[in-house]
C-alpha cells in the first residue's frame, strides 16, 4: 500500500501485477473500501497491472 495526498485528503492506493503490463482500475463505491475487489485483483493481476484505492472517506 501507498498514500497519495493532494492538498488535505490522503487516499491508500494498492498496486498488484507487472509494473510494464496493461493498467486496470478498480473503484468501488458506497460503503465499500478496495476489499470488495480481492478476489477480482486477484483474478487480474498475472496479466494486468491493478489499482484499487480507497476513495475519500472509505479505508
Amino acid at each position: 500500500m501507498r498514500t497519495v495526498v493532494s492538498g488535505n485528503v490522503r487516499l491508500a492506493v494498492f498496486e498488484e501485477g507487472p509494473e510494464d503490463a496493461p493498467v486496470v482500475v478498480l473503484v468501488h463505491g458506497y460503503p465499500d473500501t478496495h476489499e470488495v475487489w480481492d478476489d477480482v485483483a486477484a483474478a487480474l493481476s498475472d496479466r494486468f497491472r491493478v489499482v484499487r484505492y480507497d476513495v475519500r472517506g472509505a479505508g
